[in-house]
């Protein structure tokens, strides 16, 4: 009788454990779900130095693209993880749906490639130029003496695409600015499209930097840089609300970065 009533209370220990197990491992599945569900991927250019938008340094990205799109991800409880690429296969991943997201985006850039696919854009973050900058001894240059010009590989040179097309321009392309700007200080090429705001942060870096500047009688860009995404545009609400309370703070973030 004793040994009958230690096997049934060893029955239920054991029965008793094994219910607590499994509503261990049914919270922990259900918190890892919950994990995966408020994490998400951001699809970004994967320029070796863009400061100071951002750069992709050892696997690592950073600028003030990433610390104000972490800044809403902590506020609302999500997880950004970077997806760092070059630009024709980001492009390719965000319309697939590979990424969740692409920072920074616009409308009018890849158009044509976008066409058929509905896309959510976030309110304007940080406006831009992107321009050619020429030596200021050469100053003011005309269209038709820029035959060579340098890029960072995987821009796109708007007001340009004519001319190259028509072989009147030759490109140039780097990862990085830096030996772009030694290529127009030896007069190798005759300018660099690129953005304002990354010229002037690279040349801030340099001594004895030959004197160069933006054309402003050659063709430029100028529009805002926004986040969008085809699967969440919820959370693009969000982020335009993040935007609109903590003005300060993102005013505060872009004067770190010396974009305000």
């Amino acid at each position: 009788m004793a040994l009958l009533f230690l096997k049934r209370m060893k029955l239920k220990t054991f029965l008793y454990a094994l219910a607590c197990y499994s509503l261990i491992f049914v919270s922990s599945l259900a918190n890892a779900k919950d994990h995966d569900a408020k994490r998400f991927v951001v699809g970004v250019q994967n320029f070796h130095d863009y400061s100071p938008y951002s750069s992709f340094v050892d696997n690592t990205y950073s600028g003030f693209n990433r610390e104000l799109l972490d800044a809403f991800a902590q506020d609302y409880g999500y997880e950004f993880v970077y997806m760092a690429l070059p630009i024709k296969r980001l492009y390719r991943h965000f319309l697939d749906g590979t990424v969740d997201f692409k920072y920074p985006d616009n409308a009018k850039w890849s158009a044509t490639q976008k066409e058929g696919h509905n896309i959510l854009y976030s309110d304007p973050v940080v406006s831009f130029v992107d321009g050619v900058i020429v030596l200021n001894k050469n100053k003011p240059i005309q269209r038709n003496a820029l035959s060579k010009l340098g890029m960072i590989a995987g821009f796109t040179p708007s007001p340009y695409l004519k001319d190259i097309k028509e072989k009147h321009i030759e490109v140039f392309e780097t990862r990085s600015l830096e030996p772009l700007l030694k290529m127009l200080a030896t007069g190798r090429i005759d300018g660099i499209y690129t953005n304002l705001a990354v010229m002037r942060n690279q040349v801030s870096h340099q001594d004895n930097q030959t004197p160069m500047s933006m054309s402003q009688t050659l063709p430029h860009v100028t529009g805002t840089r926004h986040l969008s995404t085809k699967l969440y545009p919820g959370m693009i609400v969000e982020f335009n609300q993040f935007l609109k309370q903590n003005r300060k703070r993102v005013n505060e973030i872009k004067q770190k970065h010396g974009l305000l």
